[in-house]
Formats: structure tokens, sequence, C-alpha cells
């Protein structure tokens, strides 16, 4: 499984011309967004490079760990470089023997003889993947839940295309009312998902 495109979308609502296409492919953009920034991290784990100063709290005292703004981290493998830090200095930490890193919450462990983190050489440049495909469990359990959200914005997407309607009533007696931001169902499909520490 992958995550929805606007032939899925296209299925889901049932539409059966391809009048819509274009606007069906750009709702699908619009709700991957809005369900990315939700979530306040990458969907599919994707390169990106911090620079960790040192902590104004902690200028008179020591820092022993550090905390990537995104997670969890991708581990090395055949598609995925190995996160590298960088130290003000120049020098490239070695994992293992400088620090240790907790790829799923992104906490980054010193392991250096000095009680500073490896060496006190502040800022610290650090690069890696980082996004939710990133954990064991994507594929199997968080990468369908994600495809049912996208899916279900870009319907309430679809369905309110009049951003200023508040509400609509149909025959029958049958009335909707929106409220803003993502639908409350998608709310709660994402909220385990959703990054403690913003960005």
């Amino acid at each position: 499984m992958a995550l929805p495109d606007a032939d899925d979308l296209k299925s889901y609502l049932r539409i059966q011309t391809t009048a819509e296409d274009t606007l069906l492919a750009a709702l699908v953009t619009a709700a991957t967004g809005a369900v990315q920034a939700f979530v306040r991290r990458p969907l599919l784990a994707e390169a990106r490079t911090f620079v960790i100063e040192k902590p104004a709290r902690a200028l008179y005292g020591t820092v022993t760990m550090l905390h990537l703004p995104i997670y969890p981290v991708a581990a090395e493998d055949s598609n995925t470089a190995a996160a590298e830090i960088t130290d003000s200095d120049g020098t490239i930490l070695v994992e293992g023997t400088d620090y240790r890193i907790d790829l799923r919450t992104g906490e980054i462990f010193g392991l250096s003889a000095s009680a500073e983190f490896p060496y006190g050489n502040w800022p610290y440049t650090i690069t890696a993947s980082v996004g939710l495909s990133a954990l064991d469990e994507y594929a199997t359990a968080i990468e369908p839940v994600l495809f049912q959200a996208i899916l279900d914005v870009a319907a309430d997407l679809y369905q309110r295309r009049n951003p200023a309607a508040g509400s609509e009533s149909t025959g029958g007696g049958v009335s909707t009312s929106y409220s803003g931001g993502l639908p409350p169902r998608v709310q709660d499909l994402l909220m385990p998902y959703r990054m403690v520490r913003a960005l």
C-alpha cells in the first residue's frame, strides 16, 4: 500500500468521469499536506539538516543529550544514509563511540569521557532521514491510517469547495455543519502519530 492518489479518491467518491481529475489530484495533494502539518513531521522519511545550539538554560551547565526536533530517525540501510553529526570544528562524530541515537525518539546520548555532550564543541550539525515511515510498524499499522485520513480530508475538501459555507441542507431534512480544520474523525485517527515536540 502507498499513500492515496487521485484515482483512489475518485473511487472513494464514486466518481466515474474524468472531468474533475485535475481537481481531485490537487485535493489529494492539499489533504496530504494538511495531514502532514497535523502530525508535525514528514509522513515519508526525508533527509533534513539541523543545527543544534547549546540550550540557553544550560549555558553554565553541561548537556549530555541532544534532541532532534523531528523524529523518528531512519536506520541506516541500502536506501538511507546513517545520521551524521558534525561538531563546530568539522569533526564527524562516530556512532557507538561518541554517541548513541534512539531512532524512535530522536534523542542522541553522548558517550564521551567528557561531562559535556561529545567534547562540548557547539553547535552540532546533524543530517538524518526523519519521518513517520522510519518506524518499523509504518507499513502495517501507520500507512493504512494515513491513507484513510488523507482520503477523508480530500473528500471533505471536495464536498465543501466553498470555504465560506458553514453548513448545508439537502432534501429529506438532512443538514450538515462544518467546523474549521481537519474533520474530528481524522483528528482522532491521527492523534496517536502527532509529534509531541513542535517543529
